[in-house]
């Protein structure tokens, strides 16, 4: 795909995941405009991606060159999960942004969690909504599963309970996580632009809005790499517990997270350049993808 993406920033190959049976792979990425498509390619019996069947799910428009979001997550319910950033600049305002902010509004797909059915209907439907998608009939977008979302960079599902995790980018000054317990109905409401973190950012008002389960400030870090809860083998005492980096500082830092949400945020004393997020082996175990120092896996110690 490399003459079809920009790239430089935060454009790029920004998400890639496989269907549940393997048998179609798709992308989330910037084109040479620097607007988002989400594509979907059958894989060939060789191994490789079908190009030439290639088929368009999602064409969103990035008023800016960043908060693009792009990860692409295939759930534990078979559905394909998008983020989606606010559209960029700063403070989700500006040219091509709404009032209210992107993130607030449900009449853009920006600032967003979206949930598709990626399966084709028919020749002309590249994707179907899942009726128990929040807006399925009406009052918004019907793709939005949750809203008031920065840059929610990296998330992932919790491979034993279903729960999910967002790591979401701040502005200035906080970055968050946020917990979601399988089961909750949406539409959630994470409160950017009105809160950043657990603070004010453009609001006092928290109402109606899901509080993270972990704030911390600028201080060497600048922007949160999430990753995934740990249920691998290899290290039990580590099972539980969601790993996470920051872009900045890239240490390697975890928090236990259960139904009643306790995090401790735990320094494991070992870290990478530029944490960009982490990976997921089949056995369960970790990956961190440093753009400084390449893929690395978390052993035992």
């Amino acid at each position: 795909l490399r003459d079809a993406i920009s790239s430089g920033g935060e454009r790029g190959l920004l998400g890639l995941t496989f269907s549940p049976n393997g048998a179609t792979l798709y992308v989330d990425f910037t084109n040479p405009n620097g607007d988002t498509r989400v594509e979907a390619y059958p894989m060939k019996p060789d191994g490789t991606a079908n190009r030439l069947a290639q088929r368009e799910l999602l064409a969103i428009a990035q008023p800016q060159p960043n908060h693009n979001g792009g990860n692409l997550v295939t759930g534990p319910d078979g559905m394909l999960w998008v983020g989606m950033g606010d559209g960029g600049a700063a403070g989700d305002a500006g040219p091509g942004h709404a009032p209210e902010g992107n993130g607030q509004s449900w009449t853009t797909l920006l600032g967003k969690l979206l949930r598709i059915d990626p399966t084709p209907s028919g020749n002309k439907v590249a994707y179907t909504i899942p009726t128990d998608n929040p807006f399925a009939r009406g009052g918004g977008l019907p793709e939005i599963w949750a809203y008031g979302l920065r840059n929610p960079w990296k998330f992932s599902f919790d491979a034993t309970t279903g729960a999910l995790l967002i790591g979401d980018v701040g502005q200035n000054a906080y970055e968050e996580i946020d917990w979601v317990a399988p089961g909750t109905q949406p539409p959630l409401n994470f409160g950017w632009p009105r809160r950043e973190g657990l603070h004010k950012f453009r609001s006092d008002d928290a109402s109606g809005t899901i509080a993270p389960i972990l704030d911390y400030p600028h201080d060497t870090r600048c922007s949160i790499s999430g990753g995934y809860v740990y249920r691998g083998t290899k290290i039990p005492d580590l099972v539980g517990t969601y790993l996470f980096s920051d872009y900045c500082d890239g240490k390697i830092r975890g928090v236990t997270v259960s139904p009643a949400v306790n995090p401790d945020p735990i320094d494991f004393g070992i870290g990478a350049k530029n944490v960009a997020g982490f990976g997921e082996g089949p056995d369960r175990e970790l990956y961190v993808l440093s753009h400084g120092d390449g893929i690395l896996r978390i052993d035992p110690a």
